[in-house]
């Protein structure tokens, strides 16, 4: 236990008989201390903590045995550096997606410790304004259909009492040649295009211009032969 009573630290056998290192925290949680270290930053390089046996008073190390892969015994191991036992866990990454034209998105993080979080998603560094997308301030940003302002690299901050961590980047794409969304780029993308323009549908205003006319082909025809 650490000094104040913020974070426990022990053993947990998995169903399979596996022996792990976990840790509890007043955050709520108890998770796999291996798994928290890496989401700390830590390179455990193909070690395994299999128990804790001392957490240092101000909770920026602790100590315990761990397992090499390969090897069949076990050794002591001790962990320093540790900015908060407290901090709030990802585990789930958001996942980068490429949406066609008119598609939607929505991108998820998911938090161990999630009693007293708060979110802050942001594009290119930064902070969406909750004001205009209220679910920036969740853990699921919903874009909606995504235009060309949409596209880019996202990522949240995830904050607590104790500090906060922030997710990968997650690219948001868009691939207009895409046009019947399949999620490839083909003849049948082509024959689409086609007829919508043929029928001179809204949809074939390919160039945003509000026409539909030939540049609206040549438009699609470029997009079409770069690809996704």
């Amino acid at each position: 236990v650490s000094g104040d009573g913020s974070a426990l630290g022990g053993i947990s056998t998995t169903a399979e008989g596996v022996q792990r290192a976990i840790v509890w925290t007043r955050a709520g949680s108890t998770v796999d201390l291996s798994a928290y270290m890496a989401s700390l930053g830590v390179d455990l390089d193909g070690w395994t903590l299999v128990s804790c046996h001392a957490i240092s008073a101000d909770g920026s190390a602790v100590a315990g045995e761990a397992i090499k892969d390969g090897v069949p015994f076990a050794v002591g191991f001790v962990i320093t550096g540790i900015e908060s036992l407290c901090l709030p866990m990802i585990v789930e990454e958001p996942a980068g997606v490429t949406v066609c034209r008119g598609g939607e998105v929505a991108l998820s993080v998911g938090v161990a410790y999630d009693a007293g979080v708060t979110y802050q998603w942001r594009r290119g560094g930064l902070a969406i304004d909750v004001a205009e997308v209220p679910s920036a301030g969740t853990a699921t940003l919903v874009l909606g259909v995504v235009g060309m302002d949409e596209v880019g690299t996202y990522d949240v901050v995830v904050s607590s009492a104790c500090g906060s961590v922030v997710s990968a980047g997650a690219e948001v794409a868009r691939c207009d040649a895409d046009f019947d969304c399949s999620g490839f780029v083909d003849i049948e993308d082509y024959t689409a295009f086609t007829l919508a323009f043929e029928e001179g549908g809204e949809q074939a205003d390919f160039d945003g211009s509000g026409f539909v006319d030939v540049d609206d082909f040549a438009a699609f025809a470029v997009a079409f032969e770069a690809g996704c």
